[in-house]
């Protein structure tokens, strides 16, 4: 049986879980992290996520237009991680979750108000 589902795109899914009161010291590490993911020309969107009703829950979505092989081989080696890994990991409450899935090719839509605000720096 052939696959229904026409992929493009790889998107990640990051949960990472710190205590309320490392919410401002979390974000103060991510921004120049997420600002090096965010120039690379693999990656095509990166949003980060707050849940207001589990304070400290934070979700990445992140689109890649290369494959999970490549992202955990290249991306994940890449020199900015480096310094955001050793300030956050120990704010962390349980390990971070990674979930690769394959963006479905016809199904996504986003609006310019959707992206207003945005920014890349």
């Amino acid at each position: 049986m052939s696959n229904p589902v026409k992929a493009s795109n790889l998107t990640l899914h990051v949960t990472i879980r710190v205590a309320p009161e490392n919410i401002k010291p979390f974000l103060d590490a991510l921004r120049p992290c997420w600002q090096g993911v965010v120039n690379e020309p693999e990656c095509v969107f990166f949003d980060v996520f707050h849940d207001s009703a589990n304070p400290g829950t934070f979700r990445f979505v992140e689109c890649w237009t290369k494959d999970e092989k490549w992202f955990r081989e290249v991306q994940l080696k890449r020199s900015y991680y480096e310094p955001y890994n050793t300030i956050t990991t120990q704010m962390w409450l349980a390990p971070r979750e990674l979930q690769f899935m394959d963006r479905v090719e016809g199904w996504s839509f986003a609006s310019e108000g959707y992206l207003a605000g945005s920014q890349k720096d």
